[in-house]
């Protein structure tokens, strides 16, 4: 199934290009990737260096394993789940280790990082705080769909596909977090 609403046809032929061993049309795929996969690293990680790294990690690992890639499915999706584990595998190592700052709060690196411009003084408005504290209070099947279309901008498609789950209910839960959402922070 071809996903129209992220895949293009010239996308398509990239991924095919890719699977039968042309590096160059992989470079093409990466181009395509690269800042929105670099948005979510950072999102997720709060720390430009290690973002990169991630990015590459999972650029690497999706070339690596391209064979085992459906070219009829989106791309985007794939290598979104790539990466969110290598980031998330990432955090559970660091926080095994001890630090002197500390690992930054989740509302600080998903703000800070989906707004242009000196976010340091947003982050400081009580009502930034009370609402992460609100998302913070939703459960995970919530603040998963919350934060995949208003934080890393997916498709309705792409969640679908990258929790296994039809749109209806990606639609549904969005709907379901967004309404819960506003009654806790209400409630703060």
């Amino acid at each position: 199934m071809l996903n129209t609403e992220t895949d293009t046809p010239v996308e398509r032929q990239l991924l095919v290009r890719t699977k039968s061993g042309d590096r160059r049309a992989f470079e093409g795929l990466i181009l395509a990737n690269t800042a929105r996969a670099y948005r979510t690293a950072y999102r997720l990680l709060g720390n430009m260096e290690d973002a990169f790294d991630l990015c590459q990690e999972a650029f690497l690992r999706a070339y690596q394993n391209i064979h085992r890639f459906d070219e009829n499915r989106a791309f985007y999706p794939w290598l979104y789940s790539i990466l969110k584990n290598l980031c998330l595998n990432f955090l559970k190592r660091k926080r095994k280790q001890p630090s002197a700052i500390g690992d930054p709060q989740l509302w600080e690196r998903t703000f800070a990082t989906s707004l242009p411009g000196p976010a340091e003084q947003i982050l400081q408005s009580e009502d930034v705080k009370r609402l992460w504290q609100a998302i913070d209070g939703l459960s995970e099947s919530h603040r998963r769909v919350l934060i995949m279309k208003h934080f890393d901008n997916l498709s309705y498609a792409e969640m679908a596909e990258i929790l296994s789950i039809p749109i209806g209910t990606v639609m549904s839960r969005l709907y379901h977090a967004r309404k819960r959402l506003g009654e806790i922070y209400d409630n703060l």
